[in-house]
């Protein structure tokens, strides 16, 4: 179960940051607050799930490269959200996330 809420997690900030993205750069604010918002829900769900995934194998994920890779992207997320919006910290917001689903689908 946890599981798959830290999956369904995952595309919902990817699904946010992608409209984030799209809104920031045909000028939504609207639009854009409200995909901020669904970005920070899906991670804050992804951050709580991971931990109890975590908590469940900690050798296992500990020596994982993909783990690793992942932790260190969602870090560079966390920073990243925390700024002002601007071109720059959307396409790392766009860039991370497509990250996150690539190391997640194809490693």
């Amino acid at each position: 179960m946890i599981l798959i809420t830290h999956i369904i997690a995952s595309f919902i900030g990817i699904i946010g940051a992608y409209l984030e993205g799209y809104a920031f750069f045909k000028k939504l604010p609207g639009v854009q607050a409200i995909a901020t918002k669904i970005a920070w829900i899906g991670l804050i769900i992804l951050f709580i799930t991971g931990i109890f995934l975590f908590l469940g194998d900690i050798p296992k994920y500990t020596q994982s490269v993909k783990f690793i890779s992942n932790m260190s992207v969602l870090a560079i997320l966390i920073v990243n959200a925390l700024q002002r919006k601007s071109t720059r910290t959307v396409c790392i917001s766009l860039i991370c996330w497509t990250w996150i689903l690539f190391i997640a689908v194809f490693v």
